[in-house]
């Protein structure tokens, strides 16, 4: 049986390698689909992918990053494959500021890794070559963190397969402090009806957070529950650092890209709300 080569795509450049021909009308789906459905915050995209990844041999593609970066998922990804469009940037506030804050020393703790783009690219030198530790607490996306760090021969990359609550609270009861902790949850609240219990989970997250940053220390916290308006994940975040002891400012409020415009009138548009806070003590 022959072995097809890797499939890779360099965002830089838009090269895509490895590829059949049908994967590679496959890739082009994907990156028009990318930039039909992003005036809808891409909703459809995932279904879209699904259909065309039945049609498609099942492969991993290797999408790099940046010079020093590499990230690995399945070709057809209902998600990922958003990255095989040049113009779409993950969350690109947040990368704005892991960007800027490359030169300070500090331990990168990746709160719901997922597959680990954070921790990929916050370990790259890009972003400074900072230790990470990733949790996750799906075996099956901890398989696949696993070989993104594999695939980019790094070593600064602890891997703990755990729920994000449990470890935390591990942390604290163990003593542990960090310098940065980025909390990136899926969505908490589903409906209405899952708001007041989202908000608990978030409380109770961002406070063993808090708990866990060494004086100076930051927190990125984001919430993409349009449900729990920016009103509410303050009131919740205050809350938390109130109860954690720890006096807590905030350095910048941060929202989804700009290719996501908030419609004044929908309020469901407000999605992603990211705090950037420093506790002071």
């Amino acid at each position: 049986m022959i072995v097809p080569p890797p499939m890779s795509y360099d965002r830089a450049t838009g090269r895509l390698e490895g590829a059949t021909a049908v994967e590679r009308c496959a890739a082009l789906a994907f990156a028009v689909g990318s930039k039909a459905s992003s005036p809808m915050h891409y909703r459809g995209f995932s279904i879209g992918a699904r259909v065309i990844r039945s049609l498609i041999d099942q492969r991993e593609i290797v999408v790099m990053l940046n010079e020093d970066a590499r990230f690995a998922f399945p070709f057809g990804d209902g998600y990922w494959s958003l990255l095989l469009d040049r113009s779409f940037v993950y969350e690109d506030e947040i990368e704005g500021f892991l960007r800027a804050v490359a030169d300070v020393d500090y331990t990168f703790i990746d709160g719901g890794a997922n597959f680990g783009f954070w921790s990929v690219l916050a370990s790259s030198r890009p972003f400074g070559g900072h230790p990470v530790i990733a949790i996750e607490a799906s075996s099956a996306n901890a398989a696949k963190l696993a070989r993104n760090a594999e695939l980019n021969n790094v070593t600064n990359i602890e891997f703990v397969v755990n729920n994000a609550f449990d470890l935390l609270r591990d942390y604290d009861d163990a003593g542990e402090r960090f310098d940065t902790i980025v909390l990136d949850p899926p969505a908490f609240a589903k409906n209405r009806g899952a708001v007041e219990a989202a908000l608990r989970g978030y409380k109770e997250i961002n406070l063993r957070a808090l708990r866990l940053l060494n004086p100076g220390g930051v927190l990125i916290t984001c919430s993409c529950s349009y449900h729990v308006s920016e009103a509410l994940f303050l009131d919740m975040l205050a809350e938390a650092a109130r109860d954690a002891g720890r006096p807590t400012q905030i350095v910048e409020k941060r929202a989804q890209s700009r290719d996501h415009p908030i419609l004044l009138t929908v309020p469901e548009t407000y999605y992603l709300k990211c705090i950037v806070a420093r506790v002071m003590d």
